[in-house]
């Protein structure tokens, strides 16, 4: 099935495309050959490799950075996601207002518009033509929010998979994997995550703030200067998230910092089991992990009660705003409130209300996502094992003639490992034996 490959633009927009799929899996459960292919630059293995690369030509420049590969290779897209976002923006302020007013205006003045008379009803000609707009218009608005929704997704699980792929392809070229063990477990457990939450939610970041100026001009031509006390409200509300979401971000850092300490003694334990065993050392090393852990949940407690804070306020503020607005516009400045006012402007606030509520989860997402790109770029930066040219090619998959392999070329004193020949032919079987510490696993590493 390559109805996905094959979709056009029209399809692509309102999803036909996996209608036939939907119908199929309603009738009977459907098996994974039946499922649509996917583009060639949305496979991990492309996407991984094109960010390679990037990240191979970024390494020349006096400071990379992890960032700018994403903005080379993902930009594009995550661009046409945010027009997407605003198509909706403009659609949704449109409809919500200037129709709005002209619909309620149009009702309430029935009798002078241009009418027929059903008994005693008055019924405007324009009325039909202002709500056939409206609902064009929110079925535009509904396309612009699901196509916003869908690019954003589909580029963070682009950006998720590369940089998975990158990293299991730097894995096997570290000079020492062991000790990495750790951090790449812990990146492909939460940092990748964050990379896709990230790119999910940080259209919020630029789309939050101009929203909040349209709705704000749009205020002022619907009910006046009195907007300007609701906008008093967003615009103090706004250091206070950012408070907020910066003690976010700083809590998100500690945390890391404990649970790569974590899982670092959770590996040792298992690599050294069979000696805590042995010396009956199970309650001194418990001891020291919950220790840890303890101190992993205490932070990972105090970001709950953060984020909860944040998450509140963000449902607060719109209903504050309103009633502030209506307040000066009544009570301060003396002026009459109308139907057309009062409910464009509770619409124009219930448009900010949501972009409202995901800024502080934006903005913690965008930071972690940032903390994110640090740690890959450590992990993109630490030393490779150099690559060894044969002069000669040989018969055997396996041969190794008068090599030395030593775990660290500063330290002198460290033991090397010397093997004089070893030759494992196709098919075969080879046993490495020998006493603990003798080399067999060096042995096997200096192979590979």
């Amino acid at each position: 099935m390559n109805d996905f490959r094959e979709a056009s633009k029209a399809s692509e927009w309102t999803y036909t495309w996996a209608s036939r799929l939907i119908r199929q899996a309603y009738a009977r459960e459907i098996t994974a050959d039946e499922l649509w292919n996917l583009r060639d630059y949305q496979r991990a293995q492309e996407a991984g490799e094109l960010l390679m690369k990037e990240w191979d030509r970024e390494k020349t420049r006096e400071n990379p950075a992890f960032w700018h590969c994403v903005v080379s290779i993902f930009g594009w897209e995550y661009f046409k996601a945010f027009l997407c976002k605003m198509a909706w923006l403009c659609t949704v302020l449109f409809t919500s207002t200037y129709l709005f007013i002209v619909l309620l205006n149009t009702i309430n003045n029935a009798e002078t518009e241009p009418h027929f008379q059903l008994g005693s009803f008055f019924i405007p000609y324009w009325g039909f033509l202002y709500s056939g707009l409206f609902m064009v218009g929110e079925c535009c608005r509904s396309l612009f929010v699901h196509q916003h929704w869908y690019r954003t997704l589909l580029v963070g699980l682009r950006l998720r998979t590369a940089t998975a792929s990158m990293l299991f392809r730097k894995a096997t070229r570290l000079r020492r994997s062991s000790q990495s063990a750790g951090l790449l477990l812990n990146m492909f457990s939460n940092d990748i995550e964050r990379l896709r939450d990230g790119m999910l939610y940080g259209v919020f970041i630029v789309s939050t703030p101009i929203t909040l100026l349209a709705i704000v001009g749009l205020g002022i031509w619907v009910i006046g200067v009195g907007i300007v006390g609701g906008l008093a409200v967003l615009v103090l509300s706004v250091p206070l998230q950012a408070q907020l979401a910066k003690r976010t971000s700083a809590l998100r850092r500690e945390t890391i910092k404990v649970t790569d300490k974590r899982i670092g003694k959770m590996n040792e334990i298992l690599k050294s089991m069979l000696l805590i065993k042995l010396y009956g050392w199970e309650d001194a090393f418990t001891r020291n992990l919950e220790s840890v852990r303890y101190s992993e949940i205490q932070k990972l407690r105090k970001t709950a009660y953060v984020k909860a804070l944040n998450t509140a306020l963000s449902q607060v503020i719109p209903i504050a705003a309103s009633l502030v607005t209506f307040t000066v516009h009544t009570v301060g400045l003396g002026n009459t409130l109308t139907a057309g006012q009062a409910f464009s402007t509770l619409a124009l606030f219930n448009v900010s209300k949501f972009p409202l509520a995901v800024m502080p989860l934006s903005v913690r997402l965008l930071s972690e996502m940032i903390v994110a790109f640090k740690r890959i770029e450590t992990f993109m930066e630490l030393e490779e094992v150099s690559d060894i040219a044969l002069d000669t090619p040989s018969s055997f998959p396996i041969e190794i003639t008068r090599a030395e392999f030593a775990w660290s070329v500063e330290d002198t004193t460290a033991r090397n490992l010397f093997i004089p020949d070893l030759k494992c032919d196709i098919g075969s079987i080879t046993a490495i034996v020998g006493p603990v510490g003798s080399g067999k696993s060096s042995l096997l590493g200096g192979a590979l």
